[in-house]
């Protein structure tokens, strides 16, 4: 919460501010001017922008956020707005303010002041990023599991809780709960994954582990040109070179890759193009081409000018920002390819030409990604990759499969699975539909168990154990939780909390609760919050007339479908 005072000229233009955010925001939404006063205005801009700087460095920041006028004349607002990391808030609302002070302070923004701002901007950036979650998909899960209104609980830095009670599920990225460690485990090793594929009959590449230099050149001709050198333990691409055709090149891949892992494969190049499915629940949910990066020809500017063209486009900018580093580049490994393509950094390709720059398709390492409709391709090569999936034990898979037509069958073209991976990275740009799919999957309806709340005026107003148990078996409860401890089923699973919100939070943990009681005192609930956004029924013990325990029943009161009252915990209509 916080509160924003300010002082504005009534005709403020406002045009010069929201063409500058909208270029520092993605996605920066609408806001209109009151006509009445612009303040509001102003104030929301800073509300809705500090919210959008957050989510825009993969901080989850979702939900509705309020403005109130404190004063008749609205010179200050009371606000309050979504949390996840509380520096993370401080920093983009002291930003947002500073930014604004800067360019209001005059009728037109000066080149100077926008500048400023934008140097500001890449600073906050970095100073956000240390409360960004982890990888891509935890982020995004976030963002589906608020679309689809169910409730989630930060676990540690990397796992989360979507939803309550018996209808919990627990992610790590893609990982969940309920996927077997046995498959993770398998799909870790390139190698192992190989044999089990091989074990159900699927194709698989051939290749042997060198655990030297001297070891890679030998297995590389006894494989036959080109080979790939890669990591066995590793994913995302790290480490991995294909189309190698010397002992120069395998040398090279050999030391980048053994810099990595202590196992390192040599494999006999597969050719064709490259494919992800992304597998969940016995069903093919999204697929993607990918391509080595590179850049397209126009026919009028040389190879060096296009890679810095694509340094300037969206994705490469959002990217920048996030990691520092360029996806494309002029360095060794552009360069070499170059070399093998005939071509140097201040050659023209033609119009249409496209020129690799990178040896990997993957989209960490500048790969292209280009959706195809999971429609278009065959069904034979559906259940390939769904049979693998199985094949490794996995409940969701990103499966990397070499095959000359998405569309025509691997049993007629052939193919190869080249990798498994248990904990893809879905990415949000070509169909960002999935993340919900995921969700809907694993988490049954909105995720949430019936809770319902007793409000106690002081700690003194507090039912005995036994009184608690027997409303809470009243209520068809099979969980209670109270400061002096939890029960599950009528017994005693924990001990006393330090507060009550703790309790109702650990209650909603246990998977073995379909409906759950908890108590606290007004003062616990004004002080600590409640433990569930959405309460079933509130019943009240004590008296009412207190100050904090009307505070209490005004903030409860919108989250409450049945509100009840009574001394004795008796419902009596409100």
């Amino acid at each position: 919460m916080a509160r924003i005072s300010t002082t504005i000229p009534q005709q403020l233009d406002f045009s010069a501010i929201d063409q500058l955010f909208g270029t520092l925001l993605e996605s920066p939404g609408t806001v209109s001017v009151p006509a009445s006063d612009p303040r509001l205005g102003l104030i929301e801009r800073i509300v809705l922008w500090h919210l959008c700087v957050q989510r825009q460095q993969k901080i989850p920041v979702f939900g509705p956020y309020y403005i109130a006028a404190i004063d008749a004349d609205q010179a200050a607002f009371d606000v309050a707005v979504p949390s996840f990391e509380p520096e993370a808030t401080t920093l983009a609302f002291r930003w947002m303010r500073e930014a604004v002070n800067s360019l209001i302070g005059t009728p037109s923004p000066s080149a100077s002041s926008i500048a400023r701002v934008r140097a500001d901007f890449e600073s906050l950036l970095g100073r956000l990023q240390k409360h960004a979650l982890v990888g891509v998909n935890n982020f995004h899960l976030m963002a589906a599991a608020h679309a689809c209104g169910i409730p989630s609980l930060r676990i540690s830095r990397d796992t989360f809780c979507f939803g309550q009670g018996h209808r919990a599920r627990w992610f790590n990225s893609t990982i969940t709960d309920r996927t077997p460690s046995m498959g993770v485990k398998m799909s870790k090793s390139k190698t192992m994954t190989a044999h089990v594929l091989a074990l159900h009959g699927l194709p698989v590449p051939v290749h042997e582990l060198a655990k030297d230099e001297g070891e890679a050149l030998q297995v590389a001709a006894r494989l036959g040109w080109p080979v790939v050198v890669k990591p066995d333990d590793h994913d995302q691409g790290r480490g991995v070179e294909a189309g190698l055709r010397d002992e120069a090149g395998v040398r090279r891949a050999f030391a980048s890759a053994s810099a990595l892992s202590s196992r390192v494969l040599v494999e006999k190049h597969h050719f064709g193009e490259d494919y992800r499915l992304t597998v969940l629940h016995d069903r093919v949910v999204k697929i993607l081409h990918r391509r080595a990066g590179g850049v397209t020809g126009d026919g009028r500017q040389s190879v060096a000018q296009l890679i810095a063209a694509s340094q300037m486009t969206e994705r490469a900018v959002r990217i920048r920002r996030q990691s520092g580093r360029e996806l494309l580049a002029l360095d060794s490994e552009a360069n070499g390819l170059l070399q093998e393509q005939g071509l140097a950094a201040h050659d023209i390709p033609a119009q249409g030409a496209f020129v690799v720059l990178r040896r990997r398709n993957n989209i960490s390492a500048g790969g292209i990604q280009t959706l195809v409709p999971v429609e278009d391709a065959h069904p034979d090569n559906l259940a390939l990759a769904v049979r693998a999936t199985r094949a490794i034990r996995l409940d969701i898979s990103g499966v990397d499969l070499l095959i000359a037509d998405i569309r025509r069958s691997w049993l007629e073209t052939g193919a190869c699975i080249i990798e498994m991976n248990s904990q893809p990275q879905v990415g949000i740009q070509n169909a960002p539909h999935v993340y919900e799919e995921i969700i809907r999957a694993a988490v049954p309806g909105d995720g949430r168990i019936p809770v319902h709340l007793v409000l106690c005026a002081t700690q003194a107003d507090e039912p005995s154990d036994k009184s608690i148990l027997e409303r809470a078996a009243a209520l068809g409860c099979n969980g209670v939780a109270t400061r002096r401890g939890l029960w599950v089923s009528g017994q005693q699973v924990a001990a006393a909390f330090t507060n009550p919100l703790d309790a109702g939070r650990a209650l909603l943990l246990d998977d073995r609760v379909t409906s759950a009681l908890c108590v606290m005192t007004a003062r616990d609930a004004v002080v600590c919050g409640l433990p569930s956004d959405q309460i079933e029924s509130l019943t009240m013990a004590g008296p009412q007339d207190a100050p904090v325990v009307r505070a209490a029943l005004v903030m409860a009161a919108p989250h409450v479908k049945r509100p009840t009252f009574g001394n004795t915990m008796a419902p009596m209509p409100t």
